[in-house]
């Protein structure tokens, strides 16, 4: 089932930014999985890198730091998990579908 650009466009937008940050942060592989229902889609990007995640709250004239800021502000809801067993976390986000 295609999506409308109304969810493509953000949905693309945000998982820029978060393989962005797995490839400048974590430096490890990554993995995108992409689940749809009739109600939403659910994104998670999972990497393997030691650190956590921390949104920043950048000056103007700082050129990065924004990305977890468009997650929030795009997303419905939006999270992370940390593995239990091994480095690396799992960052999500949701979008409802209209209808």
């Amino acid at each position: 089932m295609g999506l409308p650009n109304e969810i493509v466009e953000p949905a693309s937008v945000m998982v820029s930014e978060l393989a962005t940050n797995c490839v400048r942060h974590a430096k490890t592989d990554l993995t995108v999985t992409i689940e749809q229902s009739s109600r939403q889609i659910r994104v998670d990007i999972a990497d393997g890198g030691a650190g956590s995640i921390t949104m920043r709250h950048p000056e103007a004239s700082e050129p990065t730091g924004r990305g977890l800021r468009i997650v929030d502000r795009l997303s419905d809801a939006w999270g992370v998990a940390e593995f239990a067993d091994r480095d690396g976390k799992d960052v999500w986000f949701r979008l409802s579908l209209p209808g």
